[in-house]
Order: structure tokens, then sequence, then C-alpha cells
């Protein structure tokens, strides 16, 4: 049990740093479950929607909302809200790693409405504001 339990832990942590880690691109492929495959592929699908919802989502995976939610924070150690809120942002992030220098027009391509909460969960995530890591993505 207690080998379990490490275990799950282990995976939780990979997967969270592989989220905060992977602004390159790279598609996340779980050796253990294709269920992180299909949950990326239906947030790029409704990326710039806002209203696009925890509700929509387990519609979309064919999930109850607590299926969905246990099945998403048991892999990722986040809610399913917070998985939505960081993919959003983990994609703002590699537009800006791109060269797109306008944060208007990511925020509202990556399904934000309000500019102060894009800024203020940005730098949550990424501990610096938007404008901080366009500017350390130049001198890069």
């Amino acid at each position: 049990m207690k080998n379990l339990i490490e275990q799950r832990k282990k995976l939780r942590e990979r997967y969270r740093k592989e989220f905060l880690e992977d602004l390159a691109g790279h598609e996340i492929h779980p050796a253990e479950d294709e269920f992180l495959s299909r949950l990326m592929d239906c947030m790029k699908k409704h990326l710039e929607d806002p209203g696009f919802s925890v509700k929509h989502l387990g519609e979309e995976l064919h999930m109850s909302h607590t299926q969905l939610y246990r099945k998403v924070r048991s892999i990722t150690d986040h809610t399913p809200n917070e998985y939505i809120r960081n993919t959003r942002l983990k994609m703002a992030a590699r537009m800006f790693l791109e060269g797109h220098r306008n944060i208007s027009s990511v925020l509202y391509t990556t399904g934000f409405n309000s500019p102060s909460y894009f800024t203020q969960s940005f730098r949550e995530l990424f501990g610096m504001n938007p404008s901080e890591y366009i500017r350390q993505a130049k001198s890069k």
C-alpha cells in the first residue's frame, strides 16, 4: 500500500513538472494512460472559447463532473479548473516564446476575457507578469 501511494505521488509530480516545463510545444504522451492526450486535444480544440468550462470538458470526454475531477486530480494534482486555466496560460507562454508580443491578442486567443485576471494568473504560474516574460524571451 505504501508503495502504491508513493508511486502515485511520483506520477503526479512528473506530470506537474512536464506540464510546467513543456513550453516548447512537445506533446505529452503518458505511457500509463491516454487520458491526458484526450484532455489536451479537447483543450486545444476549445482554447479560444472563454465559456469552455469543466462541465463542457466532462461532456466532451463523456465523464461526470465527479469522475473528471477525481481523474484529473489523481494524475496531475490539479483540479479541472486549474488544469484548464494553466493549459491556457501555458499556450499563452508558448505564443510569447514564438514571437507574439501583443499581450491583449494573446489573452483573448487563449480564452481569457479579463486582462487583469490573465496577468494575475500568469504571474502566479510563471512568477512574472506577461511583459516581463516577453522581455526575458527576447533576450534568449
